[in-house]
């Protein structure tokens, strides 16, 4: 009798006594159930009962995973791209409708096809802009027009106002390069964030702002291009601080993993991403005038209730320190120019237990940073008192708990 398609799967698997859990089972809730069953010893059947989920969202939810999983998704060149991304991706036998793909080699390869995946197309620039130290490849011209079909299958066009194009070697949320539109302000010094959003509502990526004077005409540029229902939240920065970000490694893929994109995670990522906006800290000490110019400071304290109404447990506070350290390094003057060259990190930590430097109590728990002075400016206003604190600063999604 020959192998049904459920048959020749089982013997894919590579240990048919594993736990199989398939999360779609419980509907809406599937990431959820993905992540209480992500553990060693259990195999995640990824069958996805509608193409409701997309091929990347999946993708991405199994690319953190500690469990074994397997993903059986509708053949297109979509779920090839999407899936290629995080596993090799194959076809089994007498099914030509499906694409597979696993995070382990087929127990059973002569069940199965290997898929070479389709190369994405190359973003080819029609011109390059710099802005403020920044170079833009602009593949959108003002004037360009796009054209494409809904979801519905019903045509659109949309023509560009604005240059469009996206920074080169950085990630945008979504795998690809930050896009970015181009406004007419070329001396701004702020830069805007747009998140946006997929039609359910789930992430989807960034939009970068440059040259707009304030948030309504950033806004507006927004609404010219793109259907309301994508918009899903604006944040700002300063050019500096944006410039500085892009110089990290790995650029902004710290912003894609930060920021949850998809509801059902309960780990202290946007509590941590919270914390990089707050105003919360203060000088526990600072040398004298002919000193070393070391200055020790409360960034973040634990179970401690700030004036947005937020409280951060020491496992957040410790999450953002380790984020910051691994991934930051930066230091800013009142969140509008960076001063990474005048002000050196000497020490970060996470205080080991309860202790007191003076006046000042310490709980256990929070985080603490000690820099060096070097700027005169700097140190005469941290000596004068016009300077009390450490204050962390970025951009955050704010999503409900």
């Amino acid at each position: 009798m020959p192998l049904t398609l459920a048959d020749k799967v089982v013997k894919l698997l590579p240990d048919v006594g594993r736990l199989g859990v398939n999360p779609f089972d419980a509907g809406d809730d599937w990431l959820e159930q993905l992540d209480k069953n992500d553990r060693p010893g259990v195999i995640l059947m990824l069958s996805a009962p509608s193409t409701d989920v997309s091929p990347r969202e999946i993708a991405r939810a199994v690319s953190t995973l500690k469990a074994d999983w397997f993903i059986d998704y509708d053949d297109s060149d979509a779920s090839r791209v999407a899936l290629a991304a995080v596993g090799p991706i194959y076809k089994v036998h007498d099914a030509p409708d499906r694409l597979f793909c696993s995070s382990f080699t087929p127990a059973a390869p002569e069940l199965v096809e290997w898929v070479q995946p389709p190369r994405m197309p190359t973003r080819k620039a029609l011109k390059t802009v710099q802005f403020q130290g920044l170079t833009v490849k602009i593949d959108r011209p003002k004037g360009f027009v796009q054209k494409g079909k809904d979801d519905d299958g019903n045509e659109w066009s949309r023509t560009y106002e604005l240059d469009y194009g996206f920074i080169p070697r950085t990630k945008g949320g979504d795998g690809e390069e930050l896009d970015v539109f181009m406004g007419p302000s070329g001396d701004s010094s702020r830069a805007f964030w747009v998140t946006q959003q997929k039609a359910d509502g789930s992430f989807d990526e960034y939009k970068l702002f440059l040259g707009f004077d304030s948030p309504r005409d950033a806004r507006l540029a927004y609404a010219a291009h793109i259907p309301e229902k994508f918009y899903a939240g604006m944040t700002e920065m300063s050019v500096e601080q944006l410039k500085a970000l892009l110089n990290l490694e790995p650029t902004v893929e710290l912003l894609k993993t930060l920021v949850r994109p998809t509801v059902g995670f309960d780990a202290p990522t946007d509590a941590v991403l919270r914390a990089f906006d707050r105003h919360m800290s203060k000088v526990v000490k600072a040398g004298t005038a002919g000193d070393e110019r070391y200055v020790l400071g409360i960034v973040l304290e634990p179970d401690v209730v700030d004036a947005q109404n937020d409280t951060y447990s020491a496992e957040e506070v410790r999450a953002a320190e380790h984020v910051f350290m691994e991934e930051y390094r930066n230091l800013g003057f009142m969140h509008k120019q960076m001063v990474t060259g005048d002000v050196k990190i000497l020490e970060s930590y996470i205080a080991p237990v309860d202790f007191a430097m003076g006046d000042i109590n310490v709980k256990k728990g929070t985080w603490l940073m000690a820099v060096r002075v070097l700027d005169d400016g700097l140190w005469r206003q941290v000596k004068s008192g016009g300077l009390t604190g450490f204050s962390i600063g970025g951009s955050a999604v704010r999503k409900p708990a």
